[in-house]
């Protein structure tokens, strides 16, 4: 940049931070605002460029100008280039010291200004004053062939590569210490601040080559399909059997906030708190599926009278006092605590008409399981205390069945507790029912020896649970019981209304069809099949074993044998 000499304060040239909104009239007349990061040239009175980026008005050449100082510098791009955003100012000056070019070009651009006001202008130039010259060290790159052609895929020899280079102002240094073959090591030119690693290098001589020549053809390497992972298909499994009953899949935020807290007080201590959250509201990750899903309920309500939702998705809880975990439980290990995650399934219905929402989502839940292979499991009502208990502060507590098979807790089906609409709601470990999917497929082999299948019928009060009865048998020291299944259901009237007899004698109907005398009961039906695994099983072993299955009917739940 060339300033007129006449016009510069005390004729020193400073070198400084702008002061807090300093201003400058700039070359063209622009009025900058300056503030105290920006670099400026200045004399002792006022500001004459922008450093880097512009010149200003105050020591402008004109026609009447005789004497002018000429400025080579170099600027940290760094500075320069928030300089420029800051004052929204991009000139070729500030795009080109942004980049931090090499401090060499200043010199060899003053001397080759000089050389050109001598020789067009006629000037005669002064000694030439050279303030914080910091000369840069040499950069030297280790260049290996046999690497070049990997990377480029190019067969040059270690002459072709140094011609290449030479031919760009690279120093050859011949690899005489080392001896590495195919090696040599190259000086890089102080103004070639671009060049810094190999690859630089390479990059240089496949640009001098042709890059038109460098042919393209496939890796040689054999690519072997990954499969896929048996989550991800029971996932898919799962989302084609729901949609197929008119269920809509959404996808809530992984958080919760201080409401749903207070609903579930059992959570208090497995919540995973949030060092920077978005809002109060979305200050802990979420333990369950339940209360995002509770609340699509509001919100589809103001468009549909009917909603039919499942979300799958990861939780998240402190688990080093949980009983909640599975074998498959990702988790990650914290200073005090252990944080895991795994993945759940919730379905709702909820519904602003009379409609039985309860029975659809258990019959849709049965569907589910039937189509992914889960064959055996039960809804008991769930034991005091149990450990689903802590997920279920928005189910009403009396109108929630356990989801068990094989002795393993899969979820929760429960009734919402939502005022002016019928909404149930179900919650399911993925975990647990990929483990026992998978236990279903294993191969078993026949067994070697036959099995006794014997029936029993009994009445019962209504209020005994069909789950306790099948967990009694199946759960007794009995040896050589293989299977229970419930076969026969009924319910009916045992009060004649004809009858004025006083006498309420409990007597078991002749038939499921006839009225009968007493309270209420209902009929159940159970088969059971006994094995033995080493040899044929007696008909006397397995009636033995159905007498005490009887006895054992009768001094638990009072049931009548038929």
């Amino acid at each position: 940049h060339a300033f007129d000499y006449d016009k510069i304060a005390q004729s020193q040239i400073i070198v400084r931070r702008a002061k807090k909104e300093e201003r400058i009239v700039s070359l063209d007349d622009k009025n900058y605002e300056l503030n105290k990061n920006i670099l400026v040239i200045a004399d002792a009175k006022n500001l004459l460029a922008i450093a880097g980026i512009k010149g200003g008005k105050t020591a402008e050449v004109g026609i009447n100008t005789k004497r002018i100082i000429v400025e080579a510098a170099n600027f940290a791009g760094a500075n320069i280039y928030r300089a420029s955003k800051s004052l929204k100012l991009a000139t070729d000056a500030s795009l080109i010291f942004s980049h931090n070019i090499s401090p060499v070009l200043a010199e060899i651009g003053l001397n080759r200004a000089k050389q050109l006001l001598e020789e067009i202008a006629g000037a005669k130039a002064g000694k030439a004053v050279d303030v914080n010259y910091a000369k840069p060290g040499k950069r030297v790159i280790k260049f290996d062939v046999e690497k070049f052609k990997k990377l480029i895929g190019v067969d040059l020899n270690i002459r072709a590569c140094a011609d290449y280079l030479d031919k760009l102002g690279f120093e050859i240094i011949q690899n005489t210490k080392y001896k590495i073959q195919n090696t040599f090591f190259v000086n890089v030119p102080a103004w070639r601040c671009d060049v810094s690693i190999f690859e630089d290098l390479a990059e240089e001589i496949a640009r001098l080559y042709g890059y038109n020549k460098l042919k393209s053809q496939p890796p040689k390497i054999h690519i072997h399909p990954s499969g896929f992972e048996d989550q991800i298909i029971l996932k898919d499994k799962i989302r084609k059997i729901l949609t197929g009953f008119g269920f809509d899949e959404v996808l809530n935020y992984s958080f919760i906030g201080e409401n749903d807290l207070n609903r579930n007080p059992a959570w208090k201590n497995k919540l995973l708190e949030l060092e920077n959250p978005i809002s109060g509201q979305a200050k802990y990750m979420r333990p369950s599926l339940v209360p995002n899903l509770v609340k699509n309920i509001d919100s589809n309500f103001r468009f549909f009278d009917d909603i039919k939702i499942f979300e799958i998705g990861k939780v998240f809880y402190l688990s080093n006092k949980h009983k909640y975990l599975t074998n498959n439980t990702n988790s990650i290990r914290g200073i005090r605590n252990q944080i895991s995650e795994n993945s759940q399934l919730g379905i709702l219905i909820a519904s602003k008409k009379d409609k039985q929402v309860f029975f659809e989502l258990k019959g849709a839940i049965e569907n589910m399981f039937k189509g992914v292979g889960l064959i055996d499991y039960m809804m008991p009502e769930p034991a005091k205390g149990d450990c689903i208990n802590d997920f279920t502060g928005n189910l009403i507590p009396s109108e929630i069945l356990k989801i068990e098979s094989d002795g393993k807790t899969i979820g929760y089906l429960g009734r919402v507790d939502y005022s002016g609409a019928e909404a149930v709601l179900a919650e399911i470990n993925l975990d647990i029912l990929l483990e026992l999917i998978e236990e279903e497929h294993e191969y078993r082999p026949l067994p070697k020896y036959p099995s006794i299948m014997r029936d029993v019928s009994v009445l019962v009060n209504p209020a005994v649970k069909v789950g306790e009865m099948m967990r009694l048998i199946q759960q007794s020291d009995l040896k050589y019981i293989e299977d229970v299944d419930l076969i026969d259901e009924y319910d009916y009237a045992r009060t004649n209304a004809d009858d004025t007899r006083t006498n309420t004698e409990k007597r078991p109907c002749k038939s499921v069809s006839s009225p009968c005398e007493s309270v209420s009961k209902r009929s159940l039906t159970f088969r059971i099949i006994f094995q033995a695994e080493d040899r044929t099983l007696k008909e006397k072993e397995a009636s033995d074993e159905m007498e005490k299955i009887k006895k054992l009917l009768k001094s638990k739940f009072g049931a009548e044998i038929r």
